[in-house]
């Protein structure tokens, strides 16, 4: 019973200091409080009277606490605040200092306010889709700015853009970045860094692809086909062929699979090589077939850019292209259709007037006598380029025999398939007549691009009045002329006539004539020597205001020589050598308007005026 009473005198007591603002408040108050009683339950005596002032040592309190002064606050949950002693002041570390700036400035917004990561990837998707990577960048910011921590698939799709634009900067940035923030970097990660290193044209980005690489040796990060072919890519772009060939000894090390991806990265790689890159296209070719890859129309593609742009390097007969097999041996023969492309690679006995003579003898002594060593050299030393300098698919099968073998394989060829045949056929019209008759058959309809190449091989070889046919046939498979076109059309325009005509014609269409269309009319007034039509060219350029080329200028540079040379030596071939002493003090007055005009010096620096 007497605990029961101290324990409800306790809570009166802190009733009243809860009411009381200080102590002399509380005296007032415990003037009502006269006495302390105690009872037994057994008996109903009286209860002894016990001072208030001993009530401290009943309730085993060490020290009686002197009661604040100051008010009360409002909010009964803060601790700390009703007792006189305080807590001592300690100076935060900087991580304490830290986290309270972070939790007092950086509030967490409401739930409203906040993005799931489905939200941040799908913002992204759009932004990179835009082609706006800067608004995609500050979707990380927006995740900082909300707490929220960037997942790695919002870090692979931001890196995966920069790779496609060949930011490497960018892409490394991230990749740290992720690091730091203790995620792991995935395969699409290792993917998109190899291909901003390949999409790349800093100078720094084959160094640097070179370290990546031996950093995921180092880890042990392991490869599989896709960063192969990836790395493959890389080095070809780069112009490193022996390095995309270790590479491919590397997958079939590891047994990785070969498809056409693979084989179109190594092709393109072989395309950069302008003296053996044929070669290496032709080991890819066999390589291709020892794996049984099929071919794409890509496949075919490259090869024919290999075909049109290098050369063979010193491939020889009797050579073996793929040292696992034997049937990549290239064999020489007497008759059939040549073919490299064939298993195994054939090449025909050439005709006598495509052999040297010491070669020539000793393929006469072949056939008579028969086959000894002195034979064998007289094969090994036939220059196959001298054979493919007119006809460069001459040793693959041929144009018809390599669209044989494209229907073979299931391959449709395109229009791009018949503008690079087309560069690499016979120089002749009956070749580029058939090739536009398949064209037809195949149902593939010709660009503007086929035909300016086309208008281009017959103006090389003087051939104007077929040149000029062209635009004829370009209007019946319904392609428009660009300004390409009225560039290659100015090669057949050989006098003063066809060249204004030709300007006419353009100025008609809507077109301003630009300074590659007068470049090569002024080149052809410099080789007949026509002043006069040199001086109204100038006169057009500078009512047009049209700042000249530095190969014009060469050009311009290289009439006043043969001028001169010719007034000097009084050439016969010009019949009225006083009026070409005029016209010639005429083109230097143009020349040297022109000149003032754009501000321009010997060394090629061009300023241009305020009028321009």
């Amino acid at each position: 019973m007497f605990s029961l009473k101290i324990n409800s005198l306790s809570i009166r007591l802190n009733n009243v200091v809860r009411t009381c603002g200080n102590k002399k408040q509380y005296i007032l108050q415990s003037q009502h409080i006269k006495t302390l009683t105690n009872a037994k339950e057994s008996d109903n005596k009286t209860v002894k009277r016990v001072p208030f002032v001993n009530i401290t040592p009943l309730l085993h309190v060490k020290d009686f606490r002197t009661f604040c002064t100051e008010v009360i606050p409002k909010d009964p949950d803060i601790f700390g605040d009703i007792g006189e002693r305080k807590y001592d002041l300690v100076e935060l570390d900087e991580k304490e200092k830290k986290v309270e700036e972070f939790e007092e400035n950086e509030a967490k917004p409401l739930a409203k306010y906040r993005h799931y990561p489905s939200e941040y990837a799908k913002m992204l998707k759009q932004h990179i889709q835009n082609g706006d990577l800067a608004s995609a960048e500050n979707v990380f910011l927006l995740a900082q700015k909300n707490r929220d921590k960037p997942t790695l698939y919002m870090y692979s799709l931001l890196m995966r853009a920069f790779a496609v634009q060949g930011n490497v900067k960018k892409c490394f940035k991230l990749y740290n970045k992720l690091k730091n923030q203790s995620l792991k970097p995935n395969e699409a990660i290792v993917t998109s860094l190899i291909n901003a290193c390949s999409n790349s044209t800093e100078s720094r980005s084959l160094e640097i692809l070179h370290d990546f690489r031996s950093y995921l040796f180092n880890v042990n990060f392991p490869l599989n086909q896709t960063h192969y072919n990836a790395l493959i890519k890389a080095y070809s772009r780069h112009g490193q062929v022996e390095e995309t060939f270790q590479l491919l000894d590397e997958m079939r090390d590891k047994k990785l699979p070969i498809d056409h991806v693979t084989i179109n990265n190594l092709l393109h790689g072989a395309g950069s090589q302008k003296e053996i890159g044929l070669k290496y296209a032709l080991v890819v070719w066999h390589l291709m077939k020892f794996h049984n890859v099929t071919p794409s129309i890509v496949t075919y593609n490259l090869l024919f850019r290999a075909i049109r742009d290098t050369e063979l390097g010193n491939l020889k007969v009797n050579d073996i292209l793929i040292a696992e097999s034997e049937k990549s041996k290239i064999i020489l023969t007497e008759s059939g259709r040549p073919d490299l492309l064939a298993t195994p690679p054939v090449v025909r006995i050439l005709p006598e007037v495509e052999m040297d003579p010491k070669n020539r003898r000793r393929f006469s002594r072949k056939r008579n006598v028969g086959k000894n060593e002195d034979d064998q050299s007289g094969e090994n030393n036939v220059d196959l380029n001298k054979i493919i300098k007119n006809n460069r698919l001459m040793l693959f099968g041929g144009f018809d025999g390599l669209l044989k073998r494209m229907e073979s394989d299931g391959v449709v060829p395109n229009r791009k398939t018949f503008t690079l045949c087309l560069e690499s056929i016979a120089n002749t019209k009956e070749a580029e007549t058939h090739l536009m008759r398949m064209a037809r058959i195949n149902k593939v309809k010709l660009d503007t691009g086929f035909f300016n190449v086309l208008i281009k091989r017959r103006c090389f070889r003087y051939d104007y009045d077929d040149a000029k046919a062209v635009l004829g046939e370009m209007e019946q498979n319904g392609c428009e002329p660009d300004i390409i076109t009225w560039g290659v059309i100015a090669l057949s325009c050989q006098n003063k006539e066809d060249g204004l005509s030709l300007l006419n014609c353009i100025r008609n269409l809507g077109i301003a004539p630009n300074y590659f269309i007068y470049g090569t009319l002024l080149r052809t007034a410099c080789n007949r020597l026509n002043l006069d039509y040199a001086v109204e060219l100038l006169e057009m350029m500078m009512k047009q205001k049209l700042k000249p080329s530095e190969y014009i200028y060469d050009i311009l540079d290289k009439f006043k020589r043969l001028a001169a040379e010719a007034i000097e030596d009084e050439k016969p071939t010009i019949k009225d050598m006083d009026r070409f002493k005029i016209d010639f003090t005429k083109f230097k007055l143009r020349c040297s308007k022109l000149q003032k005009m754009f501000r321009y010096d010997k060394r090629g620096v061009y300023e241009s005026t305020g009028d321009d």
